[in-house]
């Protein structure tokens, strides 16, 4: 048998195991402990039983995500509008470090990813997906790139750069989780009240209204626009592949600064927020319930291995 859903109960099913995958959360300590996100508890737990349903000849079900794609370029767009150069600044020369630290980090994860593809015998953007692309950019930049790198000719990219994406999110629970606890102690870390009052006072100061957030999504519809326009220009024109968040999220951040210089009242952070929360919880959960955990059993073994590395 075969249940196909089309698109409308796709987004309905992604919203329900959100909601299912916080409930989960909420009431599990370990996953609160390591900071597991709602939407990949219930993604992850619809693509097990939709495996287990199709491995055993049960029931296939097929799932209309063609709007995954606009929910992560909408999520991905927001993180554009949230970078400020004032903010930038801030961080000053302890960010610049971070930065170079995770660009140096990368490269590392990558030459890892591809020399142990091409040891294990599979195709070395295999690797690439279980390297940096996964390990840094998370199941966001997975699901983007898998995209791209399925559209090149590699099966099961996608499914892998999840996988590997999930992988990576529990290993970072489990070592940061408790590194930051034994700091907090070590320090004795504790937020200033006078901090969280003024944090507090302004986040409730403004309240939402129509007209306020029709202006975040102009902003970010716009940013999505051009973004994906100027990135097809650029992909023409050189030959090189950007997934189609790339552009849009540039677009952002050049129209986020120019709106702080003349207007920065025009930029609502609590409206873009709650979208960004919506989108990414949408988006996270369609990519995780989405993953074909039968395309990716024959090579869990090296990809394990991988990720480990």
């Amino acid at each position: 048998m075969t249940l196909a859903l089309n698109q409308v109960n796709t987004i309905f099913l992604a919203v329900a195991l959100l909601v299912l995958g916080t409930f989960i959360v909420k009431k599990t300590g370990l996953l609160q402990r390591f900071c597991i996100p709602a939407p990949v508890v219930g993604g992850l737990l619809f693509a097990i039983i939709a495996t287990i349903l199709k491995t055993t000849g049960l029931l296939a079900i097929t799932l209309d995500t063609s709007l995954q794609s606009l929910f992560m370029l909408t999520f991905f767009t927001t993180v554009g509008l949230g970078a400020s150069f004032q903010l930038i600044k801030l961080g000053g020369k302890l960010l610049v470090i971070y930065w170079l630290a995770c660009g140096f980090l990368a490269l590392a994860q990558n030459v890892i990813g591809v020399s142990l593809a091409s040891l294990f015998g599979i195709h070395p953007l295999i690797g690439m997906m279980a390297g940096a692309v996964s390990m840094e950019g998370g199941h966001g930049a997975a699901t983007a790139f898998g995209q791209t790198i399925e559209e090149m000719g590699i099966p099961s990219a996608l499914s892998i750069g999840i996988a590997a994406a999930t992988f990576g999110l529990i290993a970072g629970g489990l070592v940061g989780g408790p590194t930051v606890k034994y700091l907090l102690g070590k320090y004795n870390l504790k937020p200033a009240e006078a901090a969280e009052e003024a944090a507090d006072v302004k986040e409730n100061a403004q309240p939402i209204t129509t007209h306020t957030f029709f202006i975040q999504v102009l902003l970010i519809t716009f940013c999505m626009a051009l973004g994906t326009y100027l990135g097809d220009l650029f992909s023409s024109a050189t030959g090189f592949v950007l997934p189609g968040y790339v552009g849009a999220m540039f677009v952002a951040v050049i129209v986020r600064n120019i709106v702080d210089k003349f207007k920065p009242q025009a930029i609502d952070m609590k409206s873009i927020n709650l979208i960004s929360d919506v989108t990414l919880g949408i988006f996270l959960s369609m990519a995780l319930m989405s993953i074909k955990l039968w395309e990716v059993a024959d090579l869990a073994l090296p990809i394990l291995v991988i990720v480990l590395v």
